[in-house]
Protein backbone atom coordinates (compact mmCIF):
# COMPACT_ATOMS: atom_id res chain seq x y z
CA UNK A 1 0.00 0.00 0.00
CA UNK A 2 1.25 3.45 -0.94
CA UNK A 3 2.01 5.95 1.84
CA UNK A 4 -0.53 8.74 2.26
CA UNK A 5 2.16 11.41 2.72
CA UNK A 6 5.39 12.30 0.99
CA UNK A 7 8.23 14.41 2.31
CA UNK A 8 10.45 16.14 -0.24
CA UNK A 9 13.21 18.72 -0.21
CA UNK A 10 13.78 21.56 -2.63
CA UNK A 11 16.68 23.91 -3.11
CA UNK A 12 15.83 26.58 -5.66
CA UNK A 13 17.95 29.57 -6.64
CA UNK A 14 15.61 32.33 -7.73
CA UNK A 15 16.48 34.16 -10.92
CA UNK A 16 14.27 36.99 -9.63
CA UNK A 17 16.04 37.87 -6.39
CA UNK A 18 19.13 35.61 -6.44
CA UNK A 19 18.16 34.02 -3.12
CA UNK A 20 18.38 30.26 -2.55
CA UNK A 21 15.13 28.87 -1.18
CA UNK A 22 15.84 25.68 0.68
CA UNK A 23 13.31 23.64 2.59
CA UNK A 24 11.55 20.41 3.39
CA UNK A 25 7.87 19.92 2.63
CA UNK A 26 5.34 17.18 3.42
CA UNK A 27 2.31 16.73 1.22
CA UNK A 28 -0.69 14.50 1.81
CA UNK A 29 -2.98 12.43 -0.35
CA UNK A 30 -5.96 14.72 -0.70
CA UNK A 31 -9.47 13.60 0.19
CA UNK A 32 -12.58 14.53 -1.77
CA UNK A 33 -13.17 17.25 0.81
CA UNK A 34 -9.64 18.56 0.23
CA UNK A 35 -10.23 18.68 -3.54
CA UNK A 36 -13.44 20.63 -2.89
CA UNK A 37 -11.51 22.99 -0.61
CA UNK A 38 -9.00 23.64 -3.39
CA UNK A 39 -11.90 24.61 -5.67
CA UNK A 40 -13.41 26.94 -3.08
CA UNK A 41 -10.06 28.60 -2.35
CA UNK A 42 -9.36 28.99 -6.06
CA UNK A 43 -12.77 30.64 -6.55
CA UNK A 44 -12.06 33.00 -3.64
CA UNK A 45 -8.69 33.94 -5.13
CA UNK A 46 -10.38 34.70 -8.47
CA UNK A 47 -12.96 36.81 -6.62
CA UNK A 48 -15.79 35.18 -8.54
CA UNK A 49 -14.20 35.69 -11.98
CA UNK A 50 -12.69 32.30 -12.88
CA UNK A 51 -10.94 31.88 -16.20
CA UNK A 52 -13.28 30.74 -18.97
CA UNK A 53 -11.19 29.21 -21.77
CA UNK A 54 -14.14 29.33 -24.19
CA UNK A 55 -14.99 33.02 -23.86
CA UNK A 56 -11.70 34.30 -22.47
CA UNK A 57 -13.59 36.08 -19.71
CA UNK A 58 -12.50 36.20 -16.11
CA UNK A 59 -8.92 36.09 -14.92
CA UNK A 60 -6.27 35.34 -17.53
CA UNK A 61 -4.78 31.85 -17.94
CA UNK A 62 -1.59 32.70 -16.07
CA UNK A 63 -3.47 34.08 -13.07
CA UNK A 64 -5.78 31.06 -13.15
CA UNK A 65 -2.77 28.71 -13.00
CA UNK A 66 -1.17 30.72 -10.19
CA UNK A 67 -4.45 30.45 -8.26
CA UNK A 68 -4.48 26.68 -8.92
CA UNK A 69 -0.94 26.26 -7.61
CA UNK A 70 -1.52 28.47 -4.56
CA UNK A 71 -4.78 26.75 -3.61
CA UNK A 72 -3.45 23.24 -4.19
CA UNK A 73 -0.30 23.83 -2.13
CA UNK A 74 -2.26 25.56 0.65
CA UNK A 75 -4.52 22.53 1.08
CA UNK A 76 -2.15 19.64 0.33
CA UNK A 77 0.96 20.71 2.22
CA UNK A 78 0.87 19.64 5.86
CA UNK A 79 4.43 20.76 6.61
CA UNK A 80 6.41 23.53 4.92
CA UNK A 81 9.22 25.96 5.64
CA UNK A 82 8.31 29.26 7.30
CA UNK A 83 9.27 31.18 4.16
CA UNK A 84 6.76 29.29 1.96
CA UNK A 85 3.75 31.59 1.92
CA UNK A 86 2.49 31.30 -1.67
CA UNK A 87 0.79 34.71 -1.85
CA UNK A 88 3.99 36.42 -0.63
CA UNK A 89 6.39 34.77 -3.10
CA UNK A 90 7.83 36.90 -5.90
CA UNK A 91 9.16 34.00 -8.00
CA UNK A 92 6.39 32.03 -9.75
CA UNK A 93 8.94 29.39 -10.74
CA UNK A 94 9.55 28.60 -7.06
CA UNK A 95 5.82 28.08 -6.55
CA UNK A 96 5.75 25.88 -9.65
CA UNK A 97 8.64 23.72 -8.40
CA UNK A 98 6.79 22.98 -5.16
CA UNK A 99 3.44 22.51 -6.95
CA UNK A 100 4.93 19.96 -9.35
CA UNK A 101 6.13 17.86 -6.40
CA UNK A 102 2.70 18.06 -4.76
CA UNK A 103 0.86 17.29 -7.99
CA UNK A 104 3.26 14.45 -8.84
CA UNK A 105 2.47 12.78 -5.54
CA UNK A 106 -1.27 13.27 -6.02
CA UNK A 107 -1.24 11.80 -9.53
CA UNK A 108 0.80 8.80 -8.35
CA UNK A 109 -2.43 7.47 -6.81
CA UNK A 110 -4.24 7.34 -10.13
CA UNK A 111 -4.39 3.94 -11.76
CA UNK A 112 -3.73 4.11 -15.46
CA UNK A 113 -6.73 3.04 -17.53
CA UNK A 114 -4.84 0.18 -19.15
CA UNK A 115 -3.79 -1.20 -15.75
CA UNK A 116 -7.25 -1.73 -14.27
CA UNK A 117 -10.16 -3.80 -15.42
CA UNK A 118 -13.46 -2.07 -16.00
CA UNK A 119 -16.60 -3.31 -14.35
CA UNK A 120 -20.06 -3.37 -15.85
CA UNK A 121 -21.62 -3.14 -12.40
CA UNK A 122 -22.42 -6.85 -12.22
CA UNK A 123 -19.54 -7.59 -9.87
CA UNK A 124 -17.69 -9.45 -12.60
CA UNK A 125 -14.65 -8.18 -14.43
CA UNK A 126 -15.37 -8.18 -18.16
CA UNK A 127 -13.15 -9.97 -20.61
CA UNK A 128 -10.74 -7.86 -22.66
CA UNK A 129 -13.06 -8.15 -25.66
CA UNK A 130 -15.89 -6.50 -23.71
CA UNK A 131 -13.84 -3.71 -22.17
CA UNK A 132 -12.04 -2.45 -25.26
CA UNK A 133 -14.33 -0.16 -27.17
CA UNK A 134 -17.18 -2.59 -27.68
CA UNK A 135 -20.79 -1.93 -26.83
CA UNK A 136 -23.03 0.99 -27.55
CA UNK A 137 -22.53 2.94 -24.33
CA UNK A 138 -21.03 6.38 -23.94
CA UNK A 139 -17.73 5.00 -22.67
CA UNK A 140 -16.38 3.87 -19.35
CA UNK A 141 -17.42 5.26 -16.02
CA UNK A 142 -13.94 6.80 -15.79
CA UNK A 143 -14.63 8.78 -18.97
CA UNK A 144 -17.87 10.00 -17.43
CA UNK A 145 -16.09 11.07 -14.26
CA UNK A 146 -13.36 12.77 -16.28
CA UNK A 147 -16.02 14.83 -18.07
CA UNK A 148 -17.79 15.97 -14.91
CA UNK A 149 -14.84 16.63 -12.58
CA UNK A 150 -12.34 19.25 -13.73
CA UNK A 151 -8.83 17.89 -13.89
CA UNK A 152 -5.95 19.63 -12.21
CA UNK A 153 -3.49 20.61 -14.91
CA UNK A 154 0.22 21.13 -14.78
CA UNK A 155 2.23 23.96 -16.32
CA UNK A 156 4.82 23.00 -18.88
Amino acid sequence: MQAKTKTFHISHKSEIDGQVYDGTFTTKKMTIGDVASVGVLKAQLAQGSPHDPVTGRGVDRTTNMIHEMMAHCSVALIQKPEWFIPEDLIDAELLEVVYKEVLGFETSFRVRRDERPESDGSGETPSPEKSEGGGGGTGSSQNLVDQKVPKITQIG
